[in-house]
């Protein structure tokens, strides 16, 4: 699920998108600037697929994509979301439909030369728009929601899956 071979890299290159949505910067403390959005078809649809595309000169230009959350054609990839939690680590994340799990990968060294992510995971189920909240606690907070079905054109097994539509 979490793409980083060169091969399906390429076919999803700036040249070969015709659109963009939901976007998430991150900036690691050297200056890297990674960004993540989601694309794919000529809308929001099965096949959508999230890249992460990588800055090392402030912006000026972007690499192509270096990963990408993409499963298969019967799914969709959408609403990534790229954070750095309080020990350096870049996390990526992801919604994943018509399964409805909300996914992330973590990459222990974002400033590396050659980055390294670790296993998908699965999070929650639904919808992580945003980026987490560390309290002063220092419990960290993932703000999943579980949206109505009214919201969705496609089936899916998990929606309402606690029996009411909210925040988790």
């Amino acid at each position: 699920m979490l793409r980083t071979d060169k091969k399906f890299l390429s076919t999803i290159t700036t040249e070969k998108r015709a659109w963009q949505g939901i976007p998430s910067i991150e900036v690691t403390p050297k200056g890297r600037i990674f960004l993540t959005f989601y694309s794919g078809g000529i809308r929001e649809e099965i096949g959508n697929y999230a890249p992460v595309i990588v800055s090392d000169d402030g912006g000026k230009t972007f690499r192509e994509p270096i990963a990408a959350a993409y499963l298969d054609d019967k799914h969709r990839c959408f609403d990534s979301n790229l954070w750095i939690d309080p020990l350096g680590r870049l996390w990526f994340t992801w919604g994943l439909h018509p399964d409805d799990g909300v996914y992330g990968a973590i990459c222990d060294d974002p400033d590396a030369e050659t980055l390294r992510w670790g296993k998908p995971f699965l999070i929650g189920h639904n919808v992580m728009m945003n980026k987490p909240t560390v309290l002063r606690t220092g419990e960290w907070l993932f703000p999943v929601a579980v949206w109505d079905t009214a919201h969705f054109s496609f089936p899916s097994p998990y929606m309402n899956f606690s029996g009411e539509p909210g925040a988790y």
